[in-house]
């Protein structure tokens, strides 16, 4: 008993606040299912865990060591190491893979986090119902942290049918071994899942199809935009961000939101209002680009959740890119928003921001779109084809720097022209021809005339 007692007061050492996580908030409780712990070499990676950078290195070299000879700690530790990044960098599909191995050793916390990780996709393809299969095994083991995500999952339909009584039954069974959440969560008068944003998702997907991406026309010069009006993007935007489950397929959550925007020295200022009463409110930066949208500058904050109400969680914004569409004079801000959560390490569930503009700003200048890093976009004169090869459909893209008559040809290895547009004048700026020949498959030349010039590439069909 005291060698036991000893071995828990050193791995203390190693990370006190990891192992108040682990032990009683939404981890595992750790259980020694071997005698792994009595190994010398073990002792001595715990030992070396309590050093320098170079001395942890060691520890995770002795640790895989222990691991391929057969030891389940060495495999469960290797995995809270990746998990956490205690001394590698971050790395989820191998903490997976470690924590699976250890689960195959019939260790119980191995089993829980391997569920763990498939009920929300780190480091593997995200499956509630395999994670089930792990909470399922480790619960009628008497696993605390199995025990409450099983009555998680029966709760909220995630993997099994939703079961109010089989919830209830395995949230009390971890509460009663004192799982902080499981007490918390029996005191929640809704789950997580509840169907009261039914309505907003119609709404939603009624959006989409109104701002949803649009197809240049075939044969037709299509005008890139560089930039767009400030009007456009500038003013008070109204709407929704809505959180979504690990499946990214149940809304759990919605939350008002509101954007101020305005646009001065080459980037975009504003307001974030996150929330109706006793809102949450920071100030933005972002950027204009081509490619993602609107892009904001790193960001962060506090904010509670279903289940941190008393200890709001720091949130970081990861990616956070709104597209801006317009349909019917009304201007849209759509996209996505990830968040990363410091203190466990992990992404959050996956967030959808749907916006749509109240008010107009009233700058008339335009905004011109830059590069992810904030760089001017350089105009490009060469000529582009894609996709090639092509087997139906490619896209001919092209700048004139001023104003030309301009016509595409295609033509034949041999010379011979199968494919000729009709001659018109665009002004200057960047432009997409979609084309769509009824052509043999075989190689062709694509030629584009303009301001008696021309330029020519190669093409393919399949």
């Amino acid at each position: 008993m005291s060698k036991l007692l000893n071995y828990f007061q050193m791995i203390k050492k190693i990370n006190s606040a990891l192992l108040f996580l682990l032990c009683q908030n939404s981890f595992a409780q750790i259980k020694i299912t071997d005698t792994s712990f009595l190994n010398p070499k073990i002792m001595v990676a715990q030992k070396y865990m309590q050093g320098t950078n170079s001395e942890r290195k060691k520890a995770v070299e002795i640790y895989w060591q222990c691991a391929k000879q057969g030891s389940v700690k060495a495999w469960y530790w290797l995995g809270v190491i990746y998990k956490y990044a205690m001394v590698e960098e971050l790395d989820y599909k191998k903490s997976h893979e470690c924590f699976r191995q250890s689960a195959e050793m019939n260790s119980s916390s191995g089993i829980y986090y391997t569920g763990y990780m498939l009920h929300k996709g780190l480091g593997c393809t995200q499956d509630y119902k395999k994670a089930c299969e792990y909470f399922k095994l480790g619960a009628n083991r008497g696993e605390r942290g199995c025990m409450y995500l099983l009555g998680i999952s029966y709760r909220n339909g995630y993997g099994v049918s939703l079961n109010i009584d089989s919830a209830r039954y395995w949230l009390i069974k971890s509460a009663e071994k004192g799982y902080n959440y499981a007490k918390e969560e029996l005191l929640e008068k809704k789950p997580e899942n509840n169907n009261t944003s039914v309505d907003l998702m119609q709404k939603i997907e009624a959006v989409k199809k109104i701002i949803g991406p649009k197809t240049n026309p075939i044969n037709k010069y299509t005008k890139i935009e560089t930039s767009v009006n400030a009007t456009d993007l500038e003013g008070t935007y109204k709407g929704y961000l809505v959180k979504y489950d690990w499946s990214g397929t149940h809304i759990i959550d919605v939350t008002s939101l509101s954007l101020k925007l305005n646009y001065r020295s080459k980037k975009i200022y504003g307001i974030w209002k996150e929330g109706d009463a006793d809102s949450l409110t920071l100030p933005i930066q972002a950027i204009l680009t081509k490619t993602d949208g609107l892009v904001f500058d790193s960001m962060q904050y506090r904010k509670a959740d279903h289940y941190n109400k008393k200890y709001p969680l720091r949130y970081i914004f990861k990616n956070a890119a709104l597209q801006l569409f317009k349909a019917n004079d009304t201007n849209y801000l759509v996209g996505n928003l990830d968040l990363f959560v410091p203190i466990f390490q992990e992404p959050e569930k996956p967030f959808r921001i749907v916006l749509i503009q109240t008010e107009k700003g009233t700058n008339q200048n335009n905004i011109d779109f830059v590069n992810k890093d904030g760089s001017h976009i350089e105009i490009v004169e060469k000529l582009k084809v894609y996709p090639n090869p092509f087997t139906t459909i490619f896209n001919t893209e092209f700048t004139l720097r001023k104003s030309s008559k301009v016509y595409t040809q295609l033509i034949t290895a041999d010379g011979k022209i199968v494919y000729n547009t009709p001659v018109v004048t665009l002004p200057a700026g960047s432009y997409v021809l979609p084309l769509q020949p009824a052509v043999p498959k075989g190689q062709y030349f694509l030629r584009l005339f303009y301001d008696n010039q021309e330029q020519n590439t190669q093409i393919i069909k399949l």
